[in-house]
């Protein structure tokens, strides 16, 4: 019933769901698994990305 509670989330929110709902969802965990892809390399994916996108909107300063 976890599934069906998860269905109801998904159809009731407007736009994008949160990352952190996204990665919170057993299916996902599944599919990361098949693919090779752990949790903290994925945060490690997600930090570094971050970081360059950050770097690239903040003005030079000299």
């Amino acid at each position: 019933m976890e599934q069906d509670h998860a269905k109801e989330h998904y159809r009731a929110m407007e736009g994008e769901p949160l990352l952190a709902t996204l990665l919170a969802d057993p299916m996902v965990h599944m599919v990361m698994e098949r693919d090779g892809v752990s949790m903290e390399g994925l945060e490690d994916l997600i930090k570094v990305t971050r970081e360059r996108l950050s770097a690239r909107h903040m003005p030079n300063v000299a």
